[in-house]
């Protein structure tokens, strides 16, 4: 359990930390929604924050590789390969 709760943490903790910093280089290279009448926000929505949400998950795996108790997953490249790619 307490891997599972690792790998968790790891990839919540890269997604947060990394959704500022997101946000800032969004609205600095105009990777940004901007309001029209075929959207609901009345704001700038910035959209690089898949971005974010595919680190966290690339970390969450790594932090999986790295701690060893999911051995019986990695035991081969294939399957984790295909669910990175």
């Amino acid at each position: 359990m307490t891997g599972y709760l690792l790998v968790i943490g790891a990839a919540f903790a890269f997604s947060c930390a990394s959704m500022p910093l997101l946000r800032r280089l969004s609205f600095r290279v105009g990777a940004v929604a901007h309001p029209d009448p075929q959207r609901i926000h009345t704001r700038p929505t910035a959209m690089l924050g898949g971005v974010g949400i595919l680190g966290g998950f690339l970390v969450g795996f790594g932090v999986a590789w790295a701690s060893g108790e999911f051995a019986a997953t990695f035991r081969t490249i294939a399957q984790p390969l295909g669910v990175v790619l």
